[in-house]
């Protein structure tokens, strides 16, 4: 039997007909669904609450409206070390605001959806939806290393950067380089040289020797070069220990595309989804 995925919403009482849609939805997408009084005791200390998604569940849908007292252990009790244990067990959080409701900054980085206050938005829904769906079609395991690199560089094109350019040997030290461009406040155009290691495990995890490498290549690299590995899987713990003290020692910071981040960037680009992991699955 075919496990189906858990999604938890968390929601107001006089939230329910957008719970009721939501929840309706996405079980007509095969999804498994709990909402307020259908199995989880929100009661409880919120905390708890999103510890049990921890163990149970593989989305948490967090509607967020403004005034909402229910919402306060977002400010007290889901600090720093929570969000990375969510994501750790690569939990996706979810939030959806309503009108002008504040992302707590716990959880501001996530991907989120707003909704206007009285209008019920129905498309937003849709697209809450299918943001969810397409989460569940990204199956980064299955991927080979060079349809791994495809994906990063067309993803790379879709974050707008330029120039870029698969490196096409292995000791150039990084298989994707690319452009940042922007402007500064005086109107004049500043690049940024970015290098990208791409790190593609389906049985194991990136250790301190991948870190070691970009951070060799980055040392022989002009000041106007930043690096990241982005890799389908999650670092060791080591290498979160040797990147800690790194980034203390080091001006130049490695940055980090992990499996759950990177799922989380494709998913917003539909067509992105389609093209690299073929059609819904989910009917």
């Amino acid at each position: 039997m075919i496990k189906r995925s858990r999604v938890l919403i968390s929601a107001s009482s006089y939230a329910g007909g957008l719970i009721e849609k939501l929840a309706q939805d996405l079980r007509r997408k095969n999804f498994d669904v709990l909402t307020d009084g259908s199995g989880v005791e929100f009661g409880r200390s919120m905390a708890a609450t999103i510890f049990s998604a921890v163990e149970s569940s593989d989305y948490l849908v967090l509607l967020l409206q403004p005034g909402d007292s229910k919402y306060s252990w977002l400010r007290e009790e889901l600090n720093a070390a929570l969000d990375r244990q969510l994501h750790k067990r690569d939990v996706t959080v979810i939030p959806v605001v309503f009108g002008m409701a504040r992302v707590p900054s716990a959880i501001a980085h996530r991907t989120t959806f707003r909704i206007r206050p009285y209008a019920r938005d129905a498309r937003e829904i849709d697209r809450l939806v299918a943001y969810i769906v397409d989460l569940e079609r990204i199956d980064l395991d299955h991927l080979t290393w060079k349809a791994f690199e495809r994906l990063l560089a067309d993803l790379l094109h879709k974050l707008r950067f330029k120039e870029i350019q698969l490196s096409g040997y292995a000791s150039s030290g990084y298989d994707v380089k690319a452009v940042w461009r922007q402007r500064d406040p005086f109107g004049q155009t500043v690049d940024s040289n970015w290098i990208f290691e791409a790190k593609h495990y389906n049985q194991s995890r990136p250790d301190i020797a991948a870190l070691r490498q970009m951070a060799g290549v980055l040392s022989n690299l002009p000041p106007d070069y930043y690096g990241a590995v982005v890799t389908s899987s999650q670092l060791t713990l080591s290498a979160q220990d040797w990147l800690k003290s790194y980034r203390e020692s080091e001006r130049k910071p490695i940055r980090i595309i992990d499996g759950p981040k990177l799922r989380d960037l494709i998913a917003r680009y539909p067509d992105l989804v389609s093209k690299h992991f073929g059609q819904e699955e989910h009917k």
